[in-house]
């Protein structure tokens, strides 16, 4: 167990991570989603109201996001304050994200593909690392009433919470991949001579080439939610357990009831959050300790 915010570094944290974390929240609103509480309660970045006070992510986690992690963990070494062991427990498996020289990661015309070739352990530490920071974030600019404190908790979704957004609004026992059409539609090409583009990032019967699409990629489902299909599995709360299907997948075991196993990191596997928001005490949050386990 490693003590990454421990009371003493607190009071450092937002101006050393505020740069780091501006594109992650850019996308920071008070509009809401849907006719729900989100009214009264603020919207996280990049996320669409889910439940009750719980929001997910509209796309996957990309390499932009994590490599914002990475700095934050770097920044932290330099300081002394995390050590350089720590750093390389956060990095995602090199033997998976460099391809031909180059590691996806970290490359710009990467940066916004799934972040993959990581553990369900490093994915449940970025989820507290950036509990953290949006949590501090958006209470400097947005005050909660006096005493109280909005605490944004991020986590890996359930398996019954990924399946209601992957469902989008619709009847899975019609819609089994939450989407109402499966290909591109257009009137500007024949069928016949040029098949439609899938809107699905799936294993065709043609190749398995290693071939990721843009987190933001095709349309959004009935919640306005990418990418819930295909692409990346995504892991749950469940440990080894994905759902979604993916690149590498066939069509058949992308439908929203199936599960895919994994047991390591691979090239297939990527995440993405829910968040609960709610109002807690100011004076409880700020003496409670902050750990990455």
């Amino acid at each position: 167990m490693m003590n990454v915010l421990n009371k003493q570094k607190k009071h450092i944290l937002a101006s050393a991570i505020y740069s780091l974390f501006v594109l992650f929240v850019s996308t920071l609103s008070q509009a809401t989603a849907q006719s729900s509480p989100t009214q009264t309660l603020p919207v996280p970045p990049n996320t669409v109201w889910l439940q009750d006070s719980l929001f997910i992510d509209k796309t996957e986690i990309a390499n932009i996001h994590w490599a914002e992690y990475l700095q934050f963990i770097r920044k932290e070494v330099a300081q002394k304050r995390l050590t350089p062991a720590f750093y390389q427990t956060q990095t995602p498996d090199t033997s998976i994200t460099v391809i031909n020289g180059i590691n996806r990661l970290h490359h710009p015309a990467y940066r916004w593909q799934p972040v993959v070739g990581i553990s369900y352990g490093q994915a449940l530490r970025f989820c507290e690392w950036r509990s953290i920071v949006a949590s501090q974030v958006y209470n400097q600019t947005n005050p909660a009433p006096q005493g109280l404190y909005w605490q944004f908790t991020y986590r890996l979704p359930t398996t019954k919470e990924w399946e209601k957004a992957a469902a989008g609004g619709l009847d899975i026992s019609l819609y089994p991949y939450g989407l109402t059409h499966l290909f591109a539609i257009t009137t500007k090409k024949r069928v016949l001579m040029h098949p439609p583009t899938p809107l699905i990032n799936y294993r065709d019967h043609k190749t398995k080439r290693f071939s990721l699409k843009k987190v933001a990629s095709y349309e959004p489902n009935g919640l306005g939610i990418y990418q819930m299909i295909g692409n990346v599995a995504e892991m749950t709360a469940t440990k080894g357990i994905a759902k979604g299907g993916s690149w590498r997948h066939r069509k058949a075991a992308c439908k929203i009831r199936k599960s895919q196993r994994y047991f390591v990191p691979d090239n297939w596997v990527g995440f993405r959050c829910v968040c609960e928001v709610k109002l807690v005490d100011k004076a409880k949050h700020s003496t409670r300790e902050t750990e990455v386990k």
